[in-house]
Order: structure tokens, then sequence, then C-alpha cells
């Protein structure tokens, strides 16, 4: 089954080597725990099942793009983040996902953003209650077409991406690129007459830059 403990785990029990800006301000921190035979990446399906409550539970008034891999995004700046670790319990795999959503941000950086006044139409409970029941019905059901409901949803695909690489330099700049579609969990860029599939490992910060 599904166990979530909302509020008495944040972000930083998930990665503990990361320090998280978590205020106790009304926001969304949850941590749920549960077994997925589902053969999807796990962050992405994750940031999609998010994104489709936050259009359901506000009537379809708020549109939260999504950031490759696992971001949420709100005019460009970023609502939500997930962060996915995994643990072997008796020879079985179990999942810990990590979800924190901004409603309000007391202090905060450039591209962070907050649901703020629009919280009216999206409560915070409903929200929370949404999630759970979308991951629940993944859990049980699967989700058979969701690479095609994620590229929809894709603030970077047919958008120009600067890459940026945090490893050890085999990815450093890729300058007109496009980001033409998601495979397993890896993102395929377009360069000219080059493709460039890149993983999540690779640690990678992408931007989308204004549309032409």
């Amino acid at each position: 089954g599904i166990r979530d403990q909302p509020r008495s785990r944040g972000l930083g029990d998930v990665y503990k080597r990361q320090q998280w800006y978590s205020p106790d301000s009304g926001n969304i921190y949850m941590t749920i725990k549960f077994k997925d035979k589902n053969n999807i990446p796990l962050s992405l399906i994750i940031g999609l099942l998010i994104s489709e409550s936050i259009e359901s539970v506000s009537g379809k008034k708020i549109n939260a793009g999504l950031k490759w891999p696992n971001d949420l995004l709100i005019n460009k700046q970023k609502i939500c983040g997930i962060l996915v670790e995994s643990e072997i319990i008796n020879g079985e795999i179990e999942f810990i996902v990590g979800i924190g959503i901004n409603y309000a941000l007391p202090k905060k950086e450039s591209w962070w953003g907050e649901i703020g006044k629009l919280a009216k139409i999206m409560p915070r409970e409903k929200l929370i209650n949404s999630i759970l029941h979308a991951i629940i019905y993944y859990a049980e059901n699967g989700y058979p077409n969701w690479l095609a409901a994620w590229e929809k949803r894709c603030m970077h695909i047919g958008h120009e991406l600067k890459v940026i690489s945090n490893n050890d330099g085999s990815i450093n700049f890729i300058n007109d690129s496009k980001a033409t579609n998601v495979s397993a969990a890896n993102l395929a860029l377009s360069s000219l007459n080059d493709i460039f599939w890149i993983g999540g490992g690779h640690s990678c910060l992408l931007y989308t830059s204004p549309s032409p």
C-alpha cells in the first residue's frame, strides 16, 4: 500500500546530503512510500500526476508546465520539486517520493515561484487529496499513455535550449538545440543533424529560451 507522511518528513529526509528551504507557512511537504511495479520512470510520472492534479483541482485555471526531468513551473518559476529514492525491504523495492509545493514563501530566489493568491481556487487540502488519489490509481493501474501526456505538458518540446552539465564535462553547452521528444528517462535534443540524448544522471540544468 501507499503510506503518506505529509508533515513529519520534509524533502530533506529523502536526500539528506542536500539542504532544503522548507518554511512552515502552509506549503505542501509530502513523503510517500509505495511499491511500483510499472515500468515507467517514476520521477517523470509523479510530475505528470501532480500537473494533472493542479489542473483538475483549479478547474483548469492553473497550468503547471513540466521542466525535465521532474520540476513543475508556473509562469517560468518553480513551484514544485520532486525527489525519488528507493530501498529494498524483504527483497522487494520500495520507492520513497518526496514532494514539495510552494504555496507561500517568506523569502525566495528569483526562480522560485509560489501559488500565492491562486490558493483561493486551489485549496491545499484538496490538492493533497487529489495527488494521493492519482498516485494510488497509478500504482494500481499504471498509465498506458503517459509519454504522450508528459510531452504535451513538457516546456522544452520544440523550444531552444541551453544545457549545462555539473558532471565531468562530457556535456558543456549545446546551443541552438531543440527538444524533440522524451524516451524513458532521457530527453532528446536535436542540433542541426545531430541528436543528443541527455539522461537524468548527467545532472543537467535545462533552460527554455523564449519561443521564436
